[in-house]
């Protein structure tokens, strides 16, 4: 296993840090109801104080801070790079969805035109990467490079001019 942000890890310092905390609220907390008198006394006076669900939230704030931390350190399972051999090309389709795409000068308009090209163009692919690009004024990367044609079918499928 290896981390993101492994500086990270020194923020579990301040479980135990917490913990001293807790327990030393807890001994002070002792010692002030010692000095009111009967500890028996002074709890049943003060039934609505739990003892019991203040150590669980201490005890969830202890864990939630330690979690916190380990996940601010952004653990990485089983990632290896390795190479993989194959063959095919690298394919990125733009496409223009302005609304300039709209225009019915063929049938059914620009836009549903291009898509269907690009869903045939698809069809006839094996082993290539293809990604698709968006633009209108500016453009963005709907899909990386992929070999998943149905990602990029279903991305090409809500691309709209809104």
């Amino acid at each position: 296993m290896n981390w993101l942000h492994p500086i990270w890890l020194w923020a579990l310092a301040s479980v135990p840090a917490a913990i001293g905390l807790l327990l030393f609220a807890a001994y002070r907390r002792r010692k002030a109801v010692d000095r009111f008198g009967d500890r028996a006394l002074v709890e049943r006076l003060a039934s609505a104080v739990s003892t019991r669900r203040r150590r669980w939230k201490g005890a969830f704030a202890v864990l939630g801070i330690g979690l916190i931390s380990l996940s601010l350190a952004g653990p990485r399972f089983g990632t290896k790079l390795r190479e993989v051999e194959r063959e095919g090309i690298d394919l990125v389709v733009a496409l223009d969805v302005s609304l300039s795409m709209m225009a019915e000068d063929v049938a059914p308009n620009r836009l549903e035109r291009a898509r269907n090209e690009i869903k045939k163009l698809l069809d006839n692919l094996r082993g290539d990467r293809v990604g698709l690009v968006l633009f209108a004024g500016d453009a963005f990367i709907q899909t990386p490079l992929t070999t998943d044609y149905g990602a990029v079918r279903l991305f090409l499928d809500v691309a709209d001019p809104s």
